[in-house]
């Protein structure tokens, strides 16, 4: 997988970066490499910005293409506060088990509602293997 100009450029600052310190802030990051992830108008709404949204999917290109070094989040107290590269499998490993567990999750919530669904006659399959949705709410 090939990766833009954008994403280079993170990926370079990150592992220029890494060299001095163990994690860089999303707040250093999106200052450092405003040329790229721009914020203007957004102010602090750091979390929804479309310069975050934009990061955190650059993250998963690079995590996904043949680059060297994974890009792990660094969490404090289960917060979100910044990015690392990981100097161990170990490292990728958790973050691929911790990954999986939430998909898990996830899987398991929708199978819920689906049921639920189901249960209550909302949706309905017709002969040619469609579903038909009926609203019972009124």
């Amino acid at each position: 997988m090939e990766l833009n100009e954008r994403q280079l450029a993170l990926y370079r600052y990150m592992t220029e970066k890494m060299q001095k310190t163990p994690f860089i802030s999303k707040f250093i990051l999106m200052i450092d490499l405003d040329n790229y992830y721009h914020r203007s108008e957004e102010l602090n709404a750091m979390v929804n910005s479309t310069a975050y949204r934009t990061l955190r999917k650059d993250i998963e290109t690079i995590n996904k293409s043949t680059a060297q070094y994974v890009i792990l989040p660094h969490k404090e107290k289960g917060k979100l506060i910044g990015y690392k590269l990981a100097t161990k499998n170990e490292q990728i490993a958790e973050q691929a088990e911790r990954l999986q567990r939430q998909a898990i999750r996830l899987w398991i919530k929708a199978r819920e509602l689906h049921k639920k669904a189901m249960n209550n006659g909302q949706i309905r399959m017709t002969g040619n293997g469609e579903k038909e949705i009926r609203s019972t709410v009124r």
